[in-house]
């Protein structure tokens, strides 16, 4: 029986926008329509070194006394 590798909550297949949260702790019956329609969400993970630990991420706002130019640069050309 498939398990969810994570929670994750899905539309319903077949209904009209009825959400379900996937439990790993409950056993899926492989022809269940949630497994056939979300096969990503019972497929194992790849932990073989492909995930992101951390990026880089741009600051959004000014830092306290730091001058921000607005708009984008203008090209001369």
């Amino acid at each position: 029986m498939p398990h969810p590798t994570s929670p994750v909550i899905v539309r319903q297949p077949g209904s009209d926008g009825v959400m379900v949260v996937l439990d790993p702790a409950v056993d899926y019956d492989p022809a269940d329509k949630l497994v056939k329609a979300y096969p990503w969400a019972f497929s194992p993970r790849d932990t073989s070194g492909g995930i992101v630990e951390s990026v880089e991420i741009e600051q959004a706002t000014a830092a306290p006394g730091e001058k921000r130019t607005r708009g984008r640069p203008r090209s001369t050309g």
